[in-house]
């Protein structure tokens, strides 16, 4: 019996997302392709390729300052407790 290959691929983001989770790494937050590609910003969309998409999260996720903000919140967070 064949399975439908969107609940494979679901199950398998879910297996991968559990075992990240269970050695300490933050899920909950994830970006995808879709999330650039899809864009409506005043009704336009951004039909770039699944590799431009990934080269732009790639560029803004690792960027110098999204990372000095993510570290700064997390310094922030630490010492309110």
């Amino acid at each position: 019996m064949k399975t439908d290959p969107k609940l494979d691929t679901l199950g398998d983001i879910h297996n991968a997302k559990k075992l990240l989770k269970k050695h300490g790494y933050f899920i909950e937050n994830l970006w995808h392709i879709y999330d650039v590609k899809y864009i409506n910003d005043d009704q336009i969309l951004n039909t770039c390729s699944d590799s431009k998409a990934y080269d732009i999260l790639n560029t803004v996720l690792t960027s110098e300052h999204v990372i000095e903000l993510i570290n700064n919140k997390i310094r922030f967070e630490v010492y309110q407790e």
